[in-house]
């Protein structure tokens, strides 16, 4: 345990620009990740839930986008 708290102290400039380099690539880097929150492009389209999504997407197709609760009632 000593050895591995001697190493960090004597190279902490070496640890600090590692973990500055490895921040500044992930803020870069952030901008390029996409976010798929569709579920339904993962599902087969034989499936339950990705029939009831098609069906609330036809039923609701004039609700804007940004609601964000879909009810529907049989």
């Amino acid at each position: 345990m000593r050895k591995i708290t001697d190493f960090i102290v004597n190279k902490r400039y070496i640890i600090l620009f590692i973990f500055i380099v490895f921040t500044v690539m992930s803020v870069i880097w952030m901008g390029k990740v996409k976010v798929n929150s569709d579920m339904t492009k993962y599902l087969p389209s034989t499936s339950e839930t990705r029939i009831g999504m098609d069906i609330m997407e036809d039923e609701f197709s004039d609700v804007d986008d940004a609601s964000t609760l879909k009810i529907m009632f049989k």
